[in-house]
């Protein structure tokens, strides 16, 4: 067999697992406009999640989805930037995709979305394997863009 069609094989086996689970980049603009046609209500909130599981044995590859409560600390974002405080527990689910798996990190500031609970229980946060609607460390161009969409609405492109 020639060298190069060994090389090429080895390759394929070695990348296969690694390259299975593919995410796009998240984007805010897209998960503000989810968020705003989706049925359920939803509030944007910055700060620090905190008191949860921490980090899954063995990372983010080979686990189960779990469901846990974490204390949220921080502020609630509208159309004219941080508005109302917000200190308090938040029901979290971290779903799977395939064998890979969210994690929720705990004591990094993040910009999300927290669905609210119709009956005034606690706040939701879904988290999949892509984190899509979860963005650590939030840049100023991402509060921009918030506060455009409130002002102008937007829809993902």
């Amino acid at each position: 067999m020639p060298k190069a069609l060994i090389a090429a094989a080895l390759s394929l086996a070695v990348a296969g697992p690694a390259s299975a689970l593919s995410c796009l980049k998240p984007d805010i603009v897209a998960a503000f406009s989810d968020a705003a046609a989706a049925d359920e209500v939803y509030v944007i909130v910055s700060g620090r999640f905190s008191d949860g599981p921490g980090p899954r044995d063995g990372g983010t590859t080979g686990g189960e989805p779990r469901s846990y409560e974490a204390f949220f600390s921080g502020w609630t974002i509208f159309a004219n930037g941080p508005e109302e405080r917000i200190n308090e527990p938040v029901r979290v689910f971290e779903t799977c995709t395939a064998e890979w798996c969210a994690e929720l990190p705990m004591d990094t500031e993040v910009l999300t979305f927290l669905q609210r609970d119709p009956d005034g229980g606690k706040p939701t946060l879904v988290l999949n394997a892509c984190q899509g609607n979860l963005f650590p460390e939030p840049t100023e161009a991402m509060m921009e863009a918030i506060t455009t969409c409130f002002a102008k609405g937007c829809t993902a492109s």
